[in-house]
């Protein structure tokens, strides 16, 4: 799920819109046995409101589920 959030985070600091990253991002994700995928979002890092791009400082969140295991992670959008 981390390299996912780094492909969304390179391809949104290269200008790509979200809404096409996060589509490809969870088919690869389910192809990769994830399940129940919770959130993929893109929040404002200083009051967390959702963003469709990143004209602020950002971060990516994501929770899904792996093998009964319910797997969370975030990064920053530079």
């Amino acid at each position: 799920m981390f390299e996912e959030l780094r492909i969304i985070a390179a391809g949104l600091t290269a200008g790509d819109p979200f809404s096409d990253l996060h589509a490809v991002a969870v088919n690869r994700l389910a192809a990769a046995g994830f399940t129940d995928i919770e959130y993929l979002d893109l929040r404002a890092a200083d009051d967390l409101t959702t963003l469709e791009a990143p004209t602020h400082p950002a971060r990516l969140f994501a929770a899904a589920w792996l093998a009964g295991v319910r797997l969370i992670d975030n990064i920053a959008v530079e």
